[in-house]
C-alpha cells in the first residue's frame, strides 16, 4: 500500500507542474497528459481501496465503517472547494487548480503517514489474541503453501484460485447488491444529475445550485447513510418484522442468510431513481418540465441517492466480510472492493451513452 500512496504522489506532481504552465496553446496534448496521469493515480487509488478493505475486514465492523465514512468525507471536501472556487471566481485558474493538486498530494501523504502508524501501532488487548492465531495460522499456511510450491506449484495457483472462488460464492449476494448500488449510482451521479438545471430566476442560486444542490447534497446524503450503519444496520427489517422482540435481538449479532432476496430489491428499486431524475428539469427539456421542475424534488431526489448509497454500500461490505471464516476475511473485504470497481466501471460507461440521449432530444 505504501507503494500506492508513492504512485498516487508520483502522478500528482507533474499534474501540478503542468497546472501552473500556461498550456493554452496546447490544450489538447494537455488534455491527453493529464488523463494519463490521472489513469496512473486511480490506479494507485484502486490498489490503495482494496487493501484498505481488506485490513479493515481483519479489524471490527466499526473500523470498516469509518474507512468507508472518510472516503466520502474525501466528496464532501472536494464539493467544498468547488463551492469556494466559485466565490473566488476572480481568482486566477491557474491558482485555483494549483491548489486543488496541492491539497490532494498533502492528502495523500498524510494518508500515507496514516498508513505507517496503522502499521506499528499494538493492538488492543482484546484483538491482540485474535492477531496472534491469525498470524501463526497464516504463517502455517505460507509455510504449507511454499512446501507445496516447490513440488506443485500449478496445483499451488489453483488452490489460491479455489479459496477466491469460494469466498466469490461464499458472498455472491453482496457481489451483486455492491455492482447494483455502483451501477446505479454512477449513472445518476453526476453524468445525469449535472444536466439539471435550477428553476430559480436567482442568478446567484443558479451559480451554487450544482455545487450545493448536486455534490455537496450527494456526499452529505452519502455520509449519513454510511455513518448509521454501525448503529442502524437493519433499520427497516425492524419494522417490517413488525418489532419482534427476537428479531430485534438479532439485529446485534446479525448473520445475513434470509435476507439476500430484500438486500437485492432494495438495490434494484434504486433503479427507479434514473426515469425520476430525468423528470426533472433536464437540460429544459419541454416534455419534463411539468413532471418534476422544483428545485426542491431534484434535492430530495439526490438526498435519497446518496443516503442510499452509503447505507447499502457500508451494509453490503459490512457483511461480505462477516460471511466468510475468519481467515478468508481479508480476501473477501478485497473482493468487494473489486465488485464496487466492477458497478463503476459500468455505470460510468453506460451513464455516457445516456447523457448523450438526453441532450440529443432536447
Amino acid at each position: 500500500m505504501i507503494g500506492a500512496h508513492i504512485l498516487m504522489i508520483a502522478s500528482l506532481i507533474p499534474t501540478l507542474a503542468l497546472a501552473v504552465v500556461d498550456t493554452s496553446s496546447a490544450r489538447l496534448s494537455f488534455f491527453v497528459i493529464t488523463l494519463i496521469f490521472m489513469a496512473i493515480g486511480n490506479f494507485g487509488s484502486s490498489v490503495l481501496a482494496g487493501s484498505s478493505l481488506g485490513l479493515s475486514a481483519l479489524y471490527p465492523s466499526r473500523c470498516t465503517v469509518l474507512l468507508l465514512c472518510g472516503w466520502s468525507m474525501s466528496g464532501i471536501f472536494t464539493s467544498l472547494l468547488s463551492i469556494f472556487s466559485i466565490w473566488s471566481n476572480h481568482g486566477s485558474p491557474m491558482l485555483i487548480g494549483s491548489s486543488y493538486f496541492t491539497i490532494s498530494i498533502l492528502y495523500v501523504i498524510v494518508s500515507c503517514v496514516a498508513y505507517y502508524e496503522v502499521l506499528h501501532k499494538k493492538l488492543p488487548q482484546r484483538f491482540k489474541s485474535v492477531g496472534i492465531n491469525e498470524q501463526s495460522t497464516r504463517q502455517d499456511d505460507q509455510c504449507q503453501l511454499l512446501q507445496e510450491y516447490q513440488e506443485y506449484s500449478v496445483n499451488v495457483l489453483w488452490k489460491k484460485m479455489d479459496v477466491v472462488k469460494n469466498v466469490f460464492y461464499e458472498t455472491i449476494y453482496y457481489a451483486i447488491v455492491l455492482f447494483v448500488v455502483n451501477f446505479v449510482t454512477l449513472v445518476c451521479f453526476p453524468a445525469l444529475a449535472s444536466l439539471t438545471k435550477s428553476n430559480s430566476d436567482n442568478t446567484t442560486w443558479n451559480e451554487y445550485f450544482l455545487p450545493v444542490g448536486l455534490f455537496l447534497n450527494f456526499n452529505v446524503s452519502d455520509l449519513i447513510g454510511r455513518s448509521i450503519t454501525q448503529k442502524l444496520r437493519w433499520v427497516l427489517l425492524y419494522f417490517l418484522k413488525n418489532f419482534s422482540h427476537e428479531y430485534h435481538q438479532s439485529m446485534l449479532t446479525f448473520q445475513p442468510k434470509a435476507d439476500h432476496a430484500l438486500l437485492v430489491v432494495l438495490a434494484v428499486a434504486r433503479i427507479v431513481l434514473i426515469p425520476a431524475l430525468l423528470c426533472c428539469n433536464v437540460a429544459s427539456r419541454p416534455l419534463a418540465e411539468g413532471l418534476m421542475p422544483d428545485d426542491f424534488g431534484f434535492a430530495f431526489l439526490i438526498t435519497v441517492l446518496g443516503f442510499s448509497n452509503g447505507y447499502l454500500i457500508n451494509l453490503c461490505t459490512i457483511y461480505c466480510s462477516a460471511q466468510v471464516n475468519d481467515e478468508w476475511k481479508e480476501i473477501a473485504g478485497a473482493l468487494s472492493a473489486v465488485y464496487q470497481c466492477f458497478g463503476v466501471v459500468s455505470g460510468s460507461i453506460f451513464s455516457f451513452f445516456i447523457a448523450r440521449a438526453v441532450l440529443s432530444v432536447v
